[in-house]
C-alpha cells in the first residue's frame, strides 16, 4: 500500500472517529422525526420541544452495542423521575437476526423507549457508527454526539444534563 493511500485511510480513521460524519453537527439544529415506539404509540421531537432528549442508536446485533446498553440505562434511570429528560433507543435498522429490539430490550431490562425500527431517524441523523449517542438540547440543537458509550460517559452526559438543565453554575452545585 503506498504512503498517499495509507495517509488518506488515516485522515478517514480521524475524521470518523472524531464525529464528522454526516448528519447534524454539535450547535447544529437536531432533525425533526417521529417515529413509533414498541408500545405502538408515535412520538416526535416537537412533542419533547423544551426538553432534554437523548437518542441512542443501537442494534441487537451490534456488540459494542450490548455493552453500551446498560450505561444507557443508568443514565435512563438517573433521569426516569425529571419529566424534562426523555432517554430514547433508536434501533439502526429492520435487521432482527438477533433478536427484535423490544424483546431485547425487555429480555435484558431496559425500561427506556425504544424505536424498533429507525431507519428514517438513522438516515436523518447520519449515523454511519453503532453505537452512536446524539443529546439534544432544549433549544432543539444538538448538544453533544458521540460514538460509543461507556461506564464514565454517564457522567459526562449527566453533566451536560444539567447545564442544559440548570444553568453551569447551578449544575456544578448538584455535583
Amino acid at each position: 500500500m503506498s504512503v498517499i493511500v495509507r495517509m488518506v485511510l488515516a485522515v478517514c480513521g480521524v475524521l470518523v472517529a472524531s464525529g464528522c460524519m454526516g448528519g447534524p453537527r454539535v450547535g447544529g439544529e437536531a432533525p425533526a422525526f417521529r417515529a413509533r415506539v414498541s408500545d405502538g404509540t408515535v412520538v416526535s421531537l416537537a412533542e419533547y420541544e423544551g426538553d432534554v432528549v437523548v437518542l441512542d442508536f443501537f442494534a441487537t446485533w451490534c456488540p459494542n452495542c450490548h455493552k453500551a446498553a446498560p450505561h444507557v440505562q443508568a443514565l435512563h434511570e438517573a433521569w426516569a423521575a425529571n419529566e424534562e429528560v426523555r432517554v430514547i433507543g433508536v434501533h439502526f435498522d429492520a435487521n432482527y437476526t438477533k433478536g427484535h429490539p423490544t424483546e431485547w430490550a425487555t429480555e435484558h431490562g431496559y425500561t427506556f423507549e425504544i424505536v424498533p425500527d429507525g431507519r428514517a431517524v438513522v438516515e436523518a441523523y447520519g449515523i454511519e457508527m453503532l453505537p452512536a449517542l446524539v443529546v439534544v438540547g432544549r433549544d432543539g440543537r444538538v448538544l453533544h454526539k458521540q460514538w460509543n458509550f461507556y461506564a464514565g460517559d454517564v457522567d459526562k452526559v449527566t453533566e451536560l444534563i444539567r447545564e442544559e438543565l440548570w444553568g453551569a453554575d447551578a449544575a456544578k452545585g448538584a455535583l
